[in-house]
């Protein structure tokens, strides 16, 4: 009885969301909470384009649930779905074969990009690009606030993650 209550009291924690393909998602308490806390910030219409493609994708339902609850918590952003396949443009400007690729667009010309499902790390990095796209300056470090503003050029930055 007490493994059952656990199981439930854990399951109140989450938020059950179908993907489109009726496969229900669950975000954790904190993936909820940092959405919210991101999206109460944007004041400004963005929009989210979302490229997939073939069944080689790796957190693409994952990545449609995500963004399919982003637009829930805020008025502010939509979210365009692309099928990869057909545009190849995108997958040679990304040299991605694959999807799910998002890119926040909005008044602000951010030119930020994701290559796959946002998650963990990475969820915050791209609430905070979509805040910049909206034109809006997220809070940054004193010392990275420093190390930018030494900056003379532009800079290409293209980062690697792997799961935690």
């Amino acid at each position: 009885l007490f493994i059952c209550l656990a199981v439930l009291a854990g399951l109140a924690a989450c938020d059950l969301k179908p993907d489109r393909a009726g496969k229900k998602i669950r975000f954790e308490k904190t993936v909820l909470e940092t959405v919210e806390d991101k999206l109460a910030q944007l004041n400004t219409q963005v929009t989210v384009h979302l490229y997939r493609g073939s069944g080689k994708e790796s957190g693409a339902q994952e990545t449609s649930a995500l963004l399919d609850l982003m637009t829930e918590k805020s008025g502010f952003l939509t979210v365009e779905r692309h099928n990869l396949d057909q545009e190849s443009d995108i997958r040679e400007t990304m040299k991605a074969d694959h999807g799910p690729i998002l890119i926040p667009a909005g008044p602000r010309n951010s030119r930020s990009s994701f290559l796959g499902y946002p998650d963990r790390k990475e969820l915050a990095p791209f609430l905070d690009s979509i805040l910049i796209a909206s034109g809006q300056v997220p809070e940054l470090g004193p010392g990275t606030e420093a190390f930018l503003k030494g900056l003379d050029e532009e800079v290409f930055i293209r980062v690697f993650t792997t799961p935690d």
